[in-house]
């Protein structure tokens, strides 16, 4: 089983640490200190921060050997078949993560919740894709392991590396989205599957499956407006406001920032033969957000947690199913709403 490393950081001669604000949360990284340079691109680098604040996580890095683990069928939550695993094991989360040449999808899964509010039920179905089949027979072994205590305060990263000029990012894709969608269901937010944008003080999300358009939208806003983000979209309720954030590694425009930006309005969107917009609201509109962002099933508690914040969210902000034809003249429609 992993272990946490003690006191063997307890050095500051032989550690450095960075600090990072993601989605509104400070990652503390602990690094060994060495002569090769660590590899963190410009998007990550956009997002240090010198904030002397009490870290929201910590996490040791070790590179080198990773350490061997065995995990059972039983401490299996999720994961996608030949790319990653996520188990609970003795009051840690792990995370697993293995070499591919390419994006392998899971099969999917329907599911059918009945949902009650205000003396009323409705039926809402939508799909989501798991694996959950024991992986540790067929795959690799795994380049980089992660191990978290539940509560995610502390945690330890093992990667392994090859011999070279540069160490690679701990946190490099798909840990980092893995790790927030984590920080975000404990601390009362989301990562929603969406275009974000940010218009002369407007913040529009811009929500949809894989080929609806959100990076058609980021294209058409390219010139017009901050992007935050053309996939996904950490989204967290602070006070009264939803906050919406940028994120490392994915399209945004060059003056993004780690700042939150509170939600103006939010699109269903899809492509049409003409530009049209309308409302939606209670059961209709939830069942959309239930449709079309990634959400965890094997937890009834968060999953309880999640309809919750969808439907804090519909009863707070405008919602409108936006079929669109991809020029420019979509964008009057939408600063006109």
């Amino acid at each position: 089983m992993v272990h946490f490393p003690g006191n063997v950081f307890d050095d500051s001669e032989n550690r450095e640490t960075r600090v990072f604000c993601i989605a509104g949360f400070n990652i503390q990284l602990v690094l060994p200190r060495q002569k090769k340079r660590i590899l963190f691109s410009k998007t990550f680098q956009n997002f240090i921060s010198p904030t002397l604040e009490k870290p929201d996580i910590i996490i040791h890095t070790c590179y080198g050997k990773i350490p061997k683990v065995k995990l059972l069928k039983e401490n299996f939550l999720a994961g996608v078949n030949k790319w990653w695993g996520f188990y609970q094991v003795e009051g840690n989360k792990i995370f697993l993560l293995y070499p591919v040449k390419q994006k392998k999808r899971s099969f999917s899964i329907a599911y059918k919740k009945i949902l009650y509010a205000n003396g009323q039920s409705s039926i809402i179905k939508f799909k989501r894709a798991h694996d959950f089949k024991s992986i540790n027979a067929i795959l690799p072994l795994p380049y980089r392991i992660a191990v978290f205590k539940d509560d995610f305060k502390e945690g330890i990263i093992y990667v392994d590396y090859s011999d070279s000029s540069v160490l690679p990012n701990p946190l490099e894709y798909p840990l980092l989205d893995l790790l927030s969608a984590e920080l975000l269901s404990l601390k009362g937010g989301m990562k929603l599957h969406g275009c974000g944008v940010v218009d002369n003080g407007q913040c529009y999300l811009f929500l949809g499956l894989p080929g609806k358009g959100k990076s058609t939208m980021a294209r058409l806003w390219q010139k017009e407006a901050v992007i935050l983000n053309d996939d996904r979209i950490p989204v967290r309720k602070i006070g009264d406001s939803f906050l919406a954030f940028a994120t490392p590694g994915y399209t945004t425009s060059s003056g993004y920032t780690a700042k939150g930006f509170p939600i103006s309005k939010i699109f269903f969107i899809q492509h049409g033969s003409k530009n049209k917009v309308f409302r939606e609201d209670g059961f209709r509109a939830l069942s959309i957000f239930l449709k079309t962002s990634p959400i965890v099933t094997w937890d009834s508690s968060i999953l309880k947690q999640t309809v919750t914040f969808f439907t804090q969210m519909i009863r707070k902000l405008p919602c409108y199913s936006l079929h669109f034809v991809p020029d420019k003249r979509v964008l009057d429609l939408i600063r006109k709403i």
